[in-house]
């Protein structure tokens, strides 16, 4: 009776080691899975927040330089131009762990972000100077100068998308 007691035990608690065992197998695997889709929906949203602002970018200079050789014969303005998108910064702010992206890459990404809110800044001074100034005598003159500062920055922005280029197309996995 005592043997059959103890084999009984012994059974048990080798069930029940193998249960965690394999319920814990299973919580890694699930995690693991669930990292990754993460990650990959991490990578769409940046990168498609960035490859947008860079049509954007390209469209607004465009729509800016023919607005410079409109205004000097004091033609029709361009309308208002579209804001560029600054969601992926606070992408990687909701998932900040290094597996996601270098710490290179974060920098790069943050310096990308604050050059866009600067933009986007100049962006909304450039639309409340158009619609409270346009009755004024030197409005070609100065809206000239806001558009011409607003190129540079959208070229400055532009180059450091460029520069930043392939890195994100594929950043290191959490492999």
């Amino acid at each position: 009776m005592t043997r059959d007691w103890f084999l009984g035990l012994l059974s048990g608690l080798i069930g029940a080691a193998f249960g965690v065992v394999l319920y814990a197998l299973w919580d890694l695997w699930k995690e693991r899975r669930a990292s990754s889709g993460r990650i990959r929906a991490l990578q769409e949203i940046v990168g498609a927040d960035l490859s947008t602002n860079l049509a954007r970018i390209k469209r607004n200079g465009k729509a800016l330089k023919e607005e410079l050789t409109w205004l000097k014969d004091r033609k029709a303005i361009v309308g208002p131009l579209p804001l560029l998108r600054t969601a992926f910064w606070d992408m990687l702010r909701v998932e900040p762990t290094s597996k996601f992206y270098t710490i290179e890459q974060k920098g790069a990404l943050h310096e990308i972000f604050d050059s866009t809110e600067q933009v986007n800044e100049r962006l909304r001074a450039r639309e409340e100077f158009k619609n409270n100034n346009g009755a004024m005598s030197n409005f070609p003159s100065s809206m000239t100068i806001h558009d011409e500062d607003l190129i540079k920055a959208l070229e400055s922005l532009e180059k450091q998308l460029e520069s930043l280029g392939k890195n994100l197309a594929a950043p290191e996995s959490a492999a």
